[in-house]
């Protein structure tokens, strides 16, 4: 699936919601049209969560629905709901371990709705306080140097208890969509 944020763009340039197959035939069709590129109504169905699906689009696919909406690739489009995003009080756009002080808590959204508490212990580790729907647990420990709104989550390590469970990268797709100081 794609970001709820993209998702409204696209619809919003079809000019109605998609939310059923026949929508996304429709749209396959007049995302061809208007790039000049193929999309299937399957891939689209994939995207817009109208088929249930663990497969990740492929960066082509992304690219050709940010070009249907006026970008030149999907990385523009990111980069320009970055820049745009107002998000709400105590938001934040991206967070550099560097900048962060022991105890500092923070809330991470991601699709499909998953949420993360954590808490910031030093040299780039944070604990899990609260974990609902993801691939990280409650009182896991994980280290990253940076996180932004808008990209996955790069996770280095991860300790459960006492143990490494290694690398996980979490909100492949729609990536990160709300990141809030606590």
């Amino acid at each position: 699936m794609i970001s709820k944020i993209v998702k409204s763009l696209i619809e919003k340039q079809f000019g109605h919601p998609i939310k059923y197959s026949r929508d996304c035939e429709a749209l396959a069709a007049n995302i061809s049209t208007a790039c000049k590129c193929k999309i299937s109504a399957t891939t689209i169905r994939r995207l817009f969560g109208v088929t249930k699906s663990n497969q990740n689009p492929r960066p082509y696919t992304l690219d050709i629905l940010a070009q249907y909406i006026g970008y030149n690739d999907y990385d523009k489009l990111i980069a320009s709901l970055n820049k745009n995003d107002k998000g709400e009080e105590n938001s934040i756009t991206e967070i550099s371990t560097d900048s962060l002080r022991k105890g500092e808590k923070f809330e991470i959204t991601y699709s499909p709705n998953k949420i993360l508490t954590i808490l910031y212990i030093g040299k780039k580790q944070f604990k899990v306080l609260h974990s609902k729907n993801s691939l990280l647990k409650q009182d896991d420990v994980f280290k990253l140097s940076y996180f932004a709104l808008h990209h996955p989550l790069f996770i280095l390590e991860v300790v459960r208890e006492g143990e490494s469970v290694g690398k996980i990268i979490e909100a492949k797709v729609s990536g990160v969509t709300l990141i809030k100081k606590l």
